[in-house]
């Protein structure tokens, strides 16, 4: 085994920790209670870090996303980030803290909550309730585009179960990576 193969790792946790630490700290001094809640914590590093390695993580998949999203169509129901030919952008995403950047990306491509072409949810691929409360009832998506999402999710199965008969329409598309 290489040297490099070992020390790799350490380099990405040392910027990982660099990245997050500090806002981190101003989230805990502005708001101490934030110490109660462990997992908003880790929302805020995690929003952090994400900046650092996600370009790197979103490069190594960017093929297969663009070669996905050719497809998508009417309302996508997007537990990633992705857009084009799109009539209303729903983002699924359960960390708050990396909204604005959603938002500020969707924005670039014409979305926007206050045209009622966005919507961003605060929740997870597997909370199939709230989606389907947001977009008004049951069936209202043409398109689910799901990158990278379920390893994330508690019980993956059961969660694309829910979104392909209660959230995506009758002959609608599921497209993932």
């Amino acid at each position: 085994m290489q040297i490099s193969t070992i020390i790799s790792p350490l380099f990405d946790i040392w910027a990982a920790l660099s990245a997050g630490f500090i806002p981190i700290l101003r989230q805990v001094w502005g708001q101490p209670t934030l110490l109660l809640h462990p997992s908003n914590l880790a929302d805020v590093f995690f929003a952090h870090a994400w900046t650092l390695f996600g370009p790197g993580t979103d490069e190594g998949a960017r093929e297969v996303k663009q070669s996905l999203l050719p497809a998508a169509k009417g309302v996508v129901l997007d537990l990633e980030l992705v857009m084009e030919a799109v009539t209303k952008y729903v983002a699924v995403e359960p960390n708050v803290e990396m909204h604005p950047k959603i938002q500020e990306t969707a924005k670039a491509h014409g979305f926007e909550a206050r045209l009622g072409n966005l919507v961003v949810l605060g929740c997870g691929a597997d909370d199939v309730g709230l989606i389907n409360s947001a977009l008004g009832g049951e069936q209202g998506v043409d398109t689910i585009v799901s990158v990278l999402t379920f390893c994330c999710v508690l019980e993956p199965q059961r969660a694309l179960q829910d979104l392909v008969s209660r959230v995506l329409k009758p002959g609608g598309q599921f497209l993932f990576y």
